[in-house]
């Protein structure tokens, strides 16, 4: 009984609360619709848009198998741009993106990133930071590479962990550019997203827009230009001064705000080399992209990798969507996934028989992933292996994998070869640990960054530490290491989780609700804590508090403050006082048990 405005307003509240997009809001015509959608199981398509992708399948398929199985490699090169370049030259012709109806061949791909980035250099300049808002998509490969042929930095935003993050990072970055589609927009609060740029002073560039105002000429000179570069003659496209970040991402949060990570090309090299090293990847590997690329695996992983190594990718916008994603490997047959195991997870709960067996090998991070999830991808995709790993923006991303030769499960495998690692006490003095012992985790190696961007003129303290002479990275996680250097995670430090791929941080959001629930007569003591509990193999955010605040109410002020829908609380715990230890501090162990 709902008309189409109401249906769409609620499609919009089960994206907000529960982070799922719902891509058809006519679907949802029963409760029971409603329940798939917040938990992102509604899936559903046109039957013109799925006979168009089935055809772009089969002519994929056929051009796979038409090729010779060869392995795969890096070209050498001084930058990504350069990189990608002399790759895709060594087959201009190739299907490189599936996306959605759409199939790119290399020189399509580069041509269309050429054109764009002309314009950029007319409309934006030189020398800038442009922000790209695209979920993973054909379009969000285009637009970095395009930024960076336009001589600007590319800014990967973040939209997840809500509009107060965004602004921050805008602010951070000086972004006064952002690249962005009416497709997305439409999808996402609108009105918040603009608001957030308008308070920085931000303006738009939409993707259609931007295609229907390319005149003839720029379209002319552009295909000229990426046929020449083709050819090899690199300068036509290459800007006279390259930008030194190959991009800017953000941390998620896991002190009071996000953090600038400005990432080199050969930070990010460093990272696609060592992999290139490790695994036997050939011309018949293709990769399911779905990761958005503001997180750096799903930046150097589903974007740069494949195009360093000339990789046919196959992108979907919305990793929560287990069935669609499960559909496209039955119809694409993609090799290979990048994926947190709650991701993967959804893939295959909704996946068919039959759907996965083209996978051979998955890679999970960002959180700890269960055996069940073990068990359950080398059932269906009939013996594929999962290989876990550890990685941090900082080092663009990956710090160690697992190998198929010698996965094992419950680790997070071996340093990447460029990689060195060092486990030393979690306090200062630091001291190395032997084999077997918890301690925080080191990290040095080309793929680390050198440093976080200034905000309001002070950059965040340091994450190096000296340690022999050398300066660390120090990640801020504690794992333990055997007798074979598999290393094992075994916690944090700091007190942040990991929910569906972001970083929440729970100070972050005490210290948004004390601001806004306590009076300034109760700041005596400690009134109020948020926890992180598991419940039925769930991550639950839980608020411990010795007000008489209800859980609506208290998320009511998350929201208000511009917190996404990974943020909130799923319940109030009502304590008379909360358990302290003998500094005054809250104690969070003790914590739990109070319920």
């Amino acid at each position: 009984g709902l008309d189409s405005l109401a249906v769409v307003e609620l499609a919009l509240r089960i994206e907000g609360r529960f982070g799922h997009a719902v891509r058809e809001p006519g679907a949802l015509q029963t409760v029971h619709d409603c329940l798939r959608a917040a938990s992102g199981r509604l899936a559903a398509a046109a039957p013109e848009q799925e006979d168009a992708a089935a055809r772009l399948a089969a002519q994929w398929r056929d051009s796979l198998r038409s090729r010779p199985e060869t392995p795969l490699s890096l070209p050498e090169a001084s930058s990504l741009p350069l990189t990608i370049l002399r790759q895709l030259r060594r087959a201009p012709s190739r299907p490189l993106i599936a996306d959605g109806n759409q199939l790119l061949s290399a020189a399509d791909f580069w041509t269309r990133a050429v054109a764009l980035s002309l314009y950029l250099r007319r409309r934006c300049g030189t020398g800038g930071n442009l922000g790209i808002l695209l979920p993973a998509s054909a379009a969000a490969g285009i637009c970095w590479l395009a930024v960076l042929l336009s001589g600007n930095t590319p800014v990967m935003l973040n939209w997840t962990t809500g509009m107060r993050n965004l602004r921050h990072g805008l602010t951070v970055a000086g972004v006064r550019y952002i690249l962005c589609a009416h497709a997305l927009l439409r999808r996402l609060d609108m009105r918040s997203l603009q608001e957030a740029a308008a308070a920085v002073g931000a303006d738009w560039l939409l993707l259609e827009d931007v295609a229907t105002s390319l005149s003839p000429w720029l379209r002319l000179e552009a295909f000229c230009r990426a046929r020449l570069s083709l050819l090899g003659l690199e300068a036509c496209v290459m800007p006279r001064r390259m930008s030194p970040h190959a991009a800017i991402l953000f941390t998620s949060g896991s002190s009071a705000a996000p953090k600038g990570v400005p990432l080199t090309h050969e930070n990010i090299l460093a990272n696609c080399r060592d992999v290139a090293v490790m695994f036997a990847l050939t011309s018949r590997d293709v990769m399911l992209a779905m990761l958005p690329p503001f997180h750096s695996l799903g930046l150097t992983g589903n974007i740069v990798l494949p195009l360093c190594l000339g990789m046919p990718v196959v992108c979907h916008a919305n990793p929560t969507e287990g069935a669609r994603l499960a559909g496209l490997c039955r119809r694409w047959r993609p090799s290979l996934l990048l994926a947190p195991p709650s991701f993967l997870d959804g893939m295959l709960r909704e996946a068919q028989p039959g759907d996965l067996t083209s996978l051979r090998l998955g890679f999970v991070g960002a959180e700890a992933c269960p055996q069940r999830i073990y068990d359950a991808f080398a059932r269906q995709t009939g013996g594929g292996l999962l290989c876990e790993g550890y990685g941090v923006t900082e080092c663009s991303p990956l710090v160690c994998v697992n190998l198929p030769q010698e996965a094992r499960p419950g680790t997070i495998g071996r340093p990447l070869p460029s990689v060195r690692t060092a486990i030393v006490t979690p306090q200062a003095p630091y001291q190395p640990l032997p084999p077997g012992q918890a301690g925080l985790l080191l990290v040095r190696g080309p793929n680390v960054f050198e440093g976080y961007l200034a905000a309001d003129g002070q950059a965040p303290a340091s994450p190096f530490l000296m340690l022999d002479g050398q300066r660390w990275y120090c990640t801020g996680d504690l794992v333990r290491a055997d007798a074979d250097g598999h290393l094992t995670f075994a916690g944090r430090r700091d007190r942040f989780i990991k929910m569906g791929g972001e970083m929440i941080s729970l100070p972050q959001l005490e210290a948004v609700l004390r601001q806004n629930l306590v009076e300034e007569e109760e700041q005596g003591g400690p009134v109020l804590a948020v926890d992180a509990v598991a419940e039925g193999g769930q991550t639950l955010l839980v608020l411990y508090t010795t007000l008489p605040v209800t859980c609506a109410q208290a998320n009511a002020v998350l929201h208000a403050e511009g917190f996404s829908g990974l943020h909130m609380l799923r319940r109030v715990c009502h304590l008379e006082s909360l358990p302290l230890l003998g500094s005054g501090k809250i104690d969070y162990r003790r914590l739990s048990a109070q319920e």
